[in-house]
């Protein structure tokens, strides 16, 4: 009677163990909420012929304002970045160009939710829509690292 005792506290160890990694690793459980306006635009200057042209310097912005690395070095070569954070790129690109259009120019959407704001909207107003991305424990522990350095 002892053994199955101890075989059912260690099967729940496991279990425990089993469940928090899967969570920690897989699991959403934040959304960082970005509001973006539907109707304030600014232009960047920047003539263009298509939208990908813009894409790659709003991004650079973008990481900029986060304090990201860039994701090209000065001479506009690719560099390598830590695949440990790839998945923070991977989010705003998807924001960039969300964002970002070209109309002979490079334009973007106004957007509230980076610098003090990150993490803290929980709704748009009116003239905004929201812009999610979703967040496992994990990521949100790299994004935190990220926004103290």
């Amino acid at each position: 009677m002892k053994g199955i005792k101890v075989l059912l506290i260690i099967l729940s160890i496991i279990i425990l163990a089993i469940t928090g990694y899967i969570i920690y690793n897989y699991v959403p459980v934040k959304a960082l909420t970005f509001c973006i306006s539907t109707n304030k635009v600014e232009t960047t200057g920047i003539s263009c012929q298509a939208d990908d042209e813009c894409y790659s310097f709003m991004e650079n912005l973008v990481y900029e304002e986060i304090g990201l690395p860039s994701t090209k070095d000065d001479s506009g070569m690719p560099q390598e970045i830590d695949k440990e954070t790839m998945f923070i790129y991977d989010y705003l690109s998807g924001l960039v160009k969300e964002i970002t259009y070209c109309e002979n120019y490079c334009f973007y959407k106004e957007v509230r939710g980076f610098g003090e704001d990150l993490g803290k909207i929980k709704e748009c107003t009116p003239e905004e829509y929201a812009y999610k991305i979703l967040l496992t424990p994990k990521q949100i522990v790299k994004v935190l690292k990220l926004v103290k350095k």
